[in-house]
């Protein structure tokens, strides 16, 4: 039988895609009742076992969110606490654990920041962009791009998450019942140009760019282009 190979969407090495697909978003970040209909994309077996300790992290800090929505409570409950009592990552528990503030919302209630290093973080959230990207845009070749991501202030983020979607027309995406929404678009005049906003549980929110990388002549970059919006 003639077996049909594809790229793999994060290192672009030849795969079959009926032994290993990836989840993108990562399966654990979806509550056990809301996995039906979850996004897969073909994966080389390299790739696709080398971030799960990264998932299941990922996944813990995307619960964390200000004002928790039920998906984000059910996901904690079903998978997070898991993790916690079975002892996973204790060192990336304790670095988060130990970094957080107490700080007043603006409703009486308490709760606290984590500073945590962000690129473990960006790195998940370029993979899961390049996942939706190679589905919605099979045919476009982003391995020479260059990507920027950065995490919305909880507390703004609605506010800033209104305003960007108003200055575009964005494509839309959901899986989950809410727990994971995204807003997309590629620049019209600019193809390798793309803005994709993340929303996990609707308490976390997140914005990847790419373009392509052209050292000899540098164009504004995504990360200034988005600046010069807010």
């Amino acid at each position: 039988m003639l077996r049909i190979f594809e790229p793999c969407y994060l290192c672009g090495k030849p795969c079959d895609p009926t032994r290993f697909r990836d989840h993108v978003p990562p399966k654990g970040v979806f509550p056990k009742g809301l996995r039906q209909d979850l996004i897969t994309i073909p994966c080389c077996e390299k790739c696709n076992h080398a971030n799960h300790k990264s998932d299941e992290f990922f996944r813990l800090f995307v619960s964390l969110g200000v004002h928790r929505s039920p998906t984000a409570q059910a996901s904690w409950k079903q998978v997070v606490e898991s993790t916690l009592a079975e002892k996973r990552l204790p060192r990336e528990i304790a670095r988060l654990t130990s970094k957080m503030t107490p700080f007043q919302l603006p409703d009486g209630q308490l709760a606290y920041k984590s500073y945590q290093k962000t690129r473990p973080i960006n790195l998940q959230l370029i993979r899961i962009t390049k996942g939706i990207l190679r589905r919605e845009y099979p045919d476009l070749n982003y391995f020479g791009y260059e990507w920027f991501a950065r995490h919305f202030d909880q507390l703004k983020m609605h506010a800033t998450i209104q305003h960007l979607v108003s200055l575009a027309k964005f494509e839309f995406v959901e899986r989950g019942e809410g727990s994971w929404r995204c807003f997309h678009g590629m620049a019209v005049d600019k193809p390798d140009m793309g803005m994709w906003v993340h929303i996990f549980h609707d308490s976390q929110a997140f914005i990847v760019m790419h373009q392509i990388r052209d050292p000899k002549h540098r164009r504004k970059t995504s990360i200034e282009w988005f600046h010069s919006l807010l």
